[in-house]
């Protein structure tokens, strides 16, 4: 089981950061940036993530047989 949610979280890590890394991904940091009006957000053509540590956390809960 521990395999299933290790392989999950990095599933989940590697499209954050690919996403973060693509300038025509529409993302909630780039959304939020454009609709603030800061100057340099052009440069993201209105997409792409903002490059920062990424942690993800995976609980896997199963029901315990008595």
């Amino acid at each position: 089981m521990g395999a299933k949610a290790q392989a999950l979280a990095l599933h989940i890590t590697r499209t954050a950061h690919k996403y973060a890394r693509d300038p025509h991904q529409r993302t909630p940091w780039s959304v939020a940036s454009c609709e603030q009006g800061h100057s340099w957000a052009r440069f993201f053509a209105k997409g792409g993530g903002k490059m920062d540590d990424c942690t993800v956390i995976v609980a896997l809960v199963q029901e315990v047989e008595e």
